[in-house]
């Protein structure tokens, strides 16, 4: 079934890179995802009351035609054993034990079944065999595609290379402003127009000269136009799996309809981020940004955002992903920076703290990026610094609380654990004394925001920090009658939610506000001009 693909994706883009994992611990991503994958059968089968031999039947008609060969091809190969296993009332684990996806009997999701653990089959033992040594799995396909924007930041689709592209999806305007010529690479998102030609839209935010009266030049000029824009890691991509995906009563023929889109961006929903985020509120989804508070005090920075995030993002791959910002001092308006790593730094899959990161590695690293930035950043650009999480507070909020597949959150993490494949071993663990080793690492790698922001100084941007205020949002739900757990995405366990983005945004805008007003900018008093002359500005 394809959903085999799901999860390994979701795996590779979440955790840090796959060669970092210990080899074949367990079956690794494997095993997972074929533990997934055979527990929503089983829930789908007794859910519609239907045999498992029937469910795979259809199973491939609900998901979009680009996946129908990879679907049929895990029917075609597993289908027959996994009925028989089914059959003898084998539990999810057991079934991907003995068809070779799971190696050790000690990593497991649910209680066992009581019935003796079922020997490997020969056949799927030598397929797994053959997989190992030849490096690939059937959904390599699948990885290979997306490989270059897993790897990279920058549009696939940008076709006179500024950057900017029109696609909203493969790191195009989900991610950054939309490009309103795609064959001009003097004319993106966030560049002073160009006073010789003021009837062409060069910055793309919609204003432009009619009838010869350069609205730009009226409107914008003297506004204090400023861009947004975030560098960091998945919590600032706004990584999301719908929870749809996992849960049995909630998959229908609909269910995966949006999957490839899903797949190009990553499983992150930057158009919903909280800094970048743009998209309209739709049923209940809200949506609200640094961006869109920015663009409602001048309507003339619409659709000045970038947002340069990518899943599992640590201090020293974030150096070379800082160069794929596309400022220049020149040219564009200054841009207000939010820089923020809440936890890869601190989180692997290994079982130890010796791949965290050191405080001197990490301070190095940030000041490698900071010197970046002061060739890139325009004259009156601002840089906010967002620490780490506390990410210990996970385990307290969910373990005793069911998973949309159906098991408990600690079950999930211990899996992830045993297979040394876990986001974060530090914080999704069971173990008091390592959930507090890794709070304190973290707050210690925070600390060196608030060192360097007391002894550096840059001519053309400012910098503050802020902790990340989970602490502060919460207090926020609470008074709303919420619960902490309501805050975390339901699939990982570990990503603030929606929820927690419009908190986040709403706590910081109003810090901001109150004791830095600059980093904002004015109110632009042609704001209601713009809207009445232009509406929608072209839209996103």
């Amino acid at each position: 079934m394809h959903i085999f693909s799901v999860i390994v994706l979701f795996l590779v883009l979440f955790c840090s890179p796959i060669s970092s994992y210990p080899q074949d611990n367990g079956g690794g991503l494997d095993c997972a995802a074929c533990t997934v994958v055979v527990s929503l059968l089983e829930q789908l089968s007794l859910l519609h009351n239907k045999s498992v031999e029937a469910l795979l039947d259809d199973i491939c008609t609900i998901f979009p035609s680009e996946f129908t060969e990879i679907c049929k091809y895990f029917v075609n190969t597993y289908g027959d054993q996994v009925i028989k296993l089914f059959d003898e009332e084998y539990n999810p684990d057991e079934i991907c034990y003995a068809i070779a996806f799971c190696t050790d009997s000690k990593c497991h999701l649910w209680p066992p079944s009581g019935r003796s653990r079922p020997i490997p089959h020969p056949y799927f033992q030598n397929l797994r065999n053959q997989r190992k040594r030849n490096s690939e799995t059937p959904w390599d396909w699948l990885i290979n595609l997306l490989k270059p924007i897993i790897d990279h930041s920058e549009p696939v689709l940008d076709f006179d290379g500024d950057l900017f592209s029109v696609e909203p999806t493969l790191r195009g305007s989900s991610w950054r402003g939309r490009d309103c010529n795609d064959i001009d690479s003097t004319i993106y998102a966030g560049r002073k127009e160009n006073q010789h030609f003021p009837e062409i839209d060069h910055n793309c935010n919609g204003i432009y000269a009619i009838n010869g009266l350069d609205y730009d030049d009226l409107y914008c000029k003297n506004s204090g136009q400023l861009g947004v824009a975030i560098i960091g890691d998945s919590a600032g991509a706004h990584f999301h799996i719908p929870p749809e995906y996992m849960t049995a009563s909630e998959i229908n023929e609909q269910t995966f309809s949006n999957l490839l889109f899903v797949l190009s961006n990553e499983f992150d929903v930057p158009q919903e981020s909280s800094t970048t985020g743009h998209e309209n509120t739709t049923g209940n989804v809200f949506v609200d940004s640094m961006y869109l508070r920015m663009r409602e005090r001048n309507r003339c920075n619409h659709r000045d955002y970038q947002n340069i995030c990518r899943n599992g993002l640590r201090s020293g791959s974030s150096v070379d992903l800082a160069k794929t910002l596309s400022r220049n001092k020149t040219t564009d308006h200054p841009v207000l920076l939010t820089f923020e790593l809440i936890g890869n730094d601190v989180c692997t899959g290994h079982q130890d703290f010796n791949h965290f990161t050191s405080p001197e590695e990490f301070r190095n690293n940030i000041l490698e990026v900071l010197g970046n930035f002061s060739e890139t950043l325009p004259m009156g650009s601002h840089v906010i610094f967002m620490g780490l999480a506390h990410g210990g507070v996970l385990w307290d909020a969910l373990h005793d609380r069911k998973h949309p597949i159906g098991a408990p959150y600690s079950a999930v993490y211990d899996l992830l654990n045993c297979l040394q494949i876990s986001p974060c071993w530090g914080w999704m663990n069971s173990n008091g004394t390592v959930r507090n080793i890794t709070n304190d690492w973290a707050l210690k790698l925070s600390g060196i925001y608030d060192e360097i922001i007391s002894t550096r100084k840059y001519p053309n941007f400012d910098m503050i920090y802020y902790p990340f205020p989970l602490e502060e949002i919460y207090k926020m739900w609470q008074a709303q009658g919420g619960e902490l757990w309501q805050l975390i995405e339901p699939i990982d366990g570990f990503h603030p939610n929606q929820q927690s983005n419009a908190l986040i945004v709403e706590w910081m805008f109003n810090d901001i506000l109150k004791n830095h007003p600059e980093f904002l900018g004015d109110i632009n008093p042609y704001n209601s001009e713009i809207d009445k002359l232009f509406g929608a500005q072209n839209g996103y």
